[in-house]
């Protein structure tokens, strides 16, 4: 399951368009691997190049009209063996693209969007969920965040710390 968030986290940046566009390549690419031997036993070979196996999957990835950023989660896919568990992949990347939702995270004091993209990320990748964020502030945090959503609230506040300490 760890090897599968891999894939599905090198792909985390696509726009939800280029989600759908991933997702149905998987699809067709797992109907071909389970029908057609002569690319299973490519696929697979060791005796193959891992650079021709690529190229191979560049050029569906290509027709798909997708990106080069999906490379590195076609890459992972063959080097970590889960040509296999593409139908588990599809299964994982269609949960997370129905599983938006809106969430306010409150800062302390005006961070960098880097920072903030960051905290998304993280709590993202905890809660296998994608967060829209609308950021607020509140001084009285001292530092840290408090992050709520519909079914989660993470106070990661200084203020929360020194609170329980004292």
């Amino acid at each position: 399951m760890k090897s599968v968030k891999l894939v599905i986290g090198a792909v985390s940046n696509l726009s939800d368009e280029e989600l759908l566009k991933f997702e149905a390549l998987l699809n067709a690419l797992h109907l071909l691997y389970r029908k057609e031997t002569e690319l299973r036993n490519f696929l697979l070979s060791p005796f193959v190049e891992k650079s021709k196996k690529m190229e191979f999957l560049n050029e569906l990835s290509s027709m798909a009209g997708l990106e080069k950023s999906v490379d590195r989660a076609l890459e992972l896919i063959l080097e970590l063996g889960l040509l296999p568990k593409l139908a588990e992949i599809r299964r994982s990347l269609l949960n997370r693209l129905k599983s938006t939702s809106s969430a306010t995270l409150i800062l302390a004091r005006e961070q960098s969007p880097e920072i903030v993209e960051n905290i998304r990320k993280k709590i993202e990748d905890i809660t296998n969920r994608r967060y829209i964020l609308k950021v607020s502030y509140d001084p009285e945090l001292i530092g840290g965040f408090i992050f709520v959503s519909p079914n989660i609230l993470i106070d990661a506040s200084i203020k929360n710390s020194l609170e329980k300490v004292g």
